[in-house]
């Protein structure tokens, strides 16, 4: 019965990255597998027998205990966690080109530069959150969140710098790009589902 419990908990866990245990028997429960004491029962024994890994991060002076079934998680984050950074730096230096060359640019190369600017800044944010919630809701995600928000804040400021005219065409041209890939996104989906349909 009880490796019945672990395998359940071991399939939880094939989707996800780490995971709290606290948080790992709350999702036990609104599935409705099993109450909190035999889900905490479950997980034990899943660790008791190499199933279940148990893994440390330290968030400030605090350690945090997370449970996987991934062996490399660690290396996995880290991988992930290097690339966001780099693509990060790679935003700050194009940008920065960017707002140098903002004022002499015409009114239509700002606004595709905001537009991509906005687009790739969506994107990052986005990744970031979900590898934030495959990972565990640690310190180096969090900071990675906090600078992208600080980067979007530098975008509204550089996009309002101009006059009224220049603020409103940027504004309105960006959001019609959103709908515009709202639609293709749209489009995209319900192209997939009649595939699998035929």
């Amino acid at each position: 019965m009880t490796t019945n419990r672990v395998d359940q908990i071991v399939e939880l866990l094939r989707d996800r990255g780490r995971i709290q245990k606290n948080q790992l028997i709350r999702m036990i429960e609104k599935k409705g597998l099993m109450s909190h004491q035999t889900a905490s029962n479950a997980i034990d024994e899943g660790v008791r027998t190499h199933r279940i890994i148990r893994a440390e991060a330290v968030k400030g002076q605090q350690k945090i205990v997370f449970f996987t079934v991934h062996a490399d998680i660690s290396e996995d984050e880290k991988y992930h966690l290097d690339e966001m950074e780099k693509l990060l730096e790679q935003f700050d230096f194009r940008f920065e080109f960017f707002k140098d060359k903002f004022p002499s640019l015409s009114i239509t190369d700002k606004m595709k530069g905001i537009d991509r600017f906005f687009l790739f800044l969506q994107h990052y944010y986005v990744t970031i959150d979900a590898l934030w919630g495959l990972f565990g809701k640690t310190r180096k995600w969090s900071t990675l969140l906090d600078e992208i928000r600080s980067r979007q804040t530098s975008m509204n400021k550089l996009m309002g710098s101009g006059s009224n005219l220049e603020y409103g065409k940027i504004g309105r041209y960006v959001t019609e790009r959103k709908f515009l890939y709202l639609n293709e996104a749209i489009e995209l989906l319900d192209k997939h589902l009649n595939e699998l349909k035929k």
